[in-house]
């Protein structure tokens, strides 16, 4: 069937590919695109994603990444239910810049939003700015989440944010 057919094409990937040999070589987007690929065609083995983690908790390699890469990465680990505070603490530095954030498009900040409260990632700072990219008008119109899912997270986040002690930074 197809879900074996992928799973032994993941698993052939994962045996060609020297993962060290290639982050050396690549870039940070990248890094960022082969972490969503891998998510997509299947869950990474573990030891690929401690290697991809300690990579981007490098400041050199994260003030290279753009708030897209750091949207990419982040729903890739939501989806996987990976959650690394100290990865996280990392890609915030790349959220919090004002101009990554205005790069982002509506969906984009929807999906980092999400991702941010799936893997429990609540720095009400980060939060903050990505709400503000947020047109909630637009909001139903947004493919990445139906009506439900908003009132939800929107019921997640204000929850958070009226915390008297925040987590995060």
């Amino acid at each position: 069937t197809f879900r074996v057919f992928r799973y032994d094409m993941v698993e052939s990937l994962f045996s060609q590919l020297d993962m060290e040999a290639e982050i050396v070589k690549a870039t940070p987007g990248n890094i960022a695109d082969l972490i969503h690929s891998l998510v997509t065609l299947g869950t990474p083995k573990p030891v690929w994603v401690e290697l991809i983690t300690q990579y981007f908790c490098c400041k050199e390699v994260y003030s290279k990444l753009s708030g897209h890469d750091v949207v990419r990465i982040t729903w890739a680990y939501a989806m996987t239910r990976i959650q690394d505070l100290q990865l996280m603490d990392s890609l915030s530095n790349v959220l919090c810049d004002p101009e990554q954030l205005t790069d982002l498009s509506h969906e984009e900040a929807v999906r980092c939003f999400w991702s941010c409260i799936v893997l429990g990632y609540i720095n009400v700072k980060v939060l903050n700015l990505l709400i503000k990219q947020i047109k909630f008008p637009h909001h139903l119109d947004c493919p990445v989440m139906d009506e439900q899912a908003w009132l939800q997270l929107i019921r997640s986040y204000h929850g958070c944010a009226q915390m008297s002690s925040p987590l995060g930074k």
